[in-house]
């Protein structure tokens, strides 16, 4: 079935038959994600992996990715942060445990703090965290950012509405959060480029990135982008 929501053409599949001729006979078409107002703007104009779409930017960037970030080496590599850190959830469960006996976990805060932890460790090797608590500023910034995919705008399906996103104030919200994840980001790149920092035994992942930059043809807003989407995914 087809509908023209707006602006944005849709086809809704409700039979196996239709399923295989989408995602497999013409995958192609349908693969790109929605061209969305926040996806633009916090992918720096889909400079990043997953919200670009199926070209040939994009294939040399997964290629880059697969190769080069999702490879056994690094993957193997970070499994001491990973174990280091879900010890770390253990440790704060048996404390709690030990202090308030009678009172509940609470596991989503836990396993936030978890993934959280794990993402800025591999990512930028270090955590974010403030004051002893299982979340931080990057966290907190990703969390609105997750917020703001999935609010609507008007612009996205009624482009001569648009104006409505500036009057009820979405588009400040996401050009606020956007300036906070983009000064995050170029804190942690600038910190990482700085020849006083001292260097860790393993690369994380801005480091490889940095040195893509230098060997490939990788912009700093392509860095940005993939730092954007490991985060938020």
């Amino acid at each position: 079935m087809y509908l023209q929501l707006g602006r944005v053409p849709t086809v809704v599949v409700s039979s196996a038959q239709m399923a295989e001729e989408v995602l497999k006979t013409q995958d192609t078409k349908f693969c790109s994600r929605p061209n969305t107002t926040t996806t633009k703007r916090i992918s720096y104009g889909f400079s990043d992996v997953v919200f670009s779409s199926y070209n040939s930017t994009w294939r040399e960037l997964r290629k880059m990715t697969v190769s080069t970030l999702l490879n056994n080496r690094m993957v193997e590599g970070f499994r001491p942060v990973r174990e280091e850190e879900i010890y770390r959830m253990i440790g704060s469960i048996s404390s709690q445990l030990a202090s308030l006996p009678s009172e509940p976990v609470n596991l989503s805060k836990l396993l936030h703090s978890l993934s959280s932890g794990i993402v800025c460790r591999t990512a930028f090797g270090k955590r974010f965290d403030r004051e002893g608590q299982g979340h931080g500023r990057f966290h907190e910034i990703l969390m609105e950012t997750q917020a703001l995919c999935v609010e609507f705008f008007v612009g996205d399906y009624f482009p001569w509405f648009g104006w409505v996103d500036s009057l009820s104030g979405m588009r400040a919200r996401l050009e606020k959060n956007f300036t906070e994840l983009d000064t995050f980001y170029r804190e942690v790149i600038q910190s990482h480029a700085d020849p006083a920092t001292p260097e860790d035994d393993e690369e994380d992942l801005v480091d490889v990135l940095l040195r893509l930059r230098k060997e490939c043809h990788v912009t700093e807003d392509n860095v940005k982008g993939v730092i954007m989407v490991s985060g938020l995914f």
